[in-house]
């Protein structure tokens, strides 16, 4: 029983402020004639949600870089930028739903100042040159192994420091891919 009065209590409590801070609006729409248009503009406003593009916009969006060795030699210059790069996954990791790979160094070239966490990490080794990306992708990549060659859609969002063969460290450009063709599968961060 005590509980209950506590309970109605509260209830009380809350609706008797709600009704002060009624009580306030309406005083203070009172003095500002135009805050009473304000406010009922704000309240008839609807927010359109924004549309998911579809694979052809995404692809559309993501054009293929003619010589991809140029993503290597002037990698501030594709910060950001939408691009589409064909490779062969030379490591792939994917996390347990829930977890993830952080990715990516702080402050290289002035951009990438944070890490980023991706379920799936690879490296793909990019057609046409000697070079790898680390790549980052926030979903599952089923049916995706070492040696497929793939199609990843997204930007550089930075680098990601790795070491070499040689002990020596090797920076390589982080790219967040926001789709992936693989033969024909398409994946996407919600598939």
């Amino acid at each position: 029983m005590a509980d209950r009065r506590k309970i109605l209590l509260s209830i009380g409590a809350i609706l008797a402020i709600g009704c002060v801070g009624l009580s306030l609006g309406q005083d203070s729409a009172d003095s500002d004639p135009t805050a009473s248009t304000q406010l009922q503009a704000a309240a008839t406003q609807i927010v359109a949600p924004t549309p998911t593009p579809t694979l052809d916009q995404i692809r559309a969006g993501h054009p293929a870089i003619t010589d991809a060795r140029e993503v290597f030699v002037r990698q501030g210059d594709y910060n950001g930028r939408p691009i589409a790069l064909n490779g062969s996954v030379s490591q792939i990791l994917i996390a347990p739903a829930g977890n993830g790979y952080e990715l990516g160094d702080r402050g290289f070239l002035g951009f990438g100042d944070d890490t980023a966490v991706y379920r799936t990490a690879m490296i793909l080794q990019v057609s046409g040159t000697d070079e790898y990306l680390v790549v980052g992708f926030a979903g599952d990549l089923p049916k995706v192994y070492e040696g497929d060659d793939i199609t990843v859609y997204g930007s550089i969002v930075g680098t990601n420091g790795t070491t070499n063969a040689f002990g020596g460290s090797a920076d390589r450009p982080l790219f967040e891919a926001v789709l992936i063709n693989h033969g024909g599968l398409v994946s996407t961060p919600a598939a």
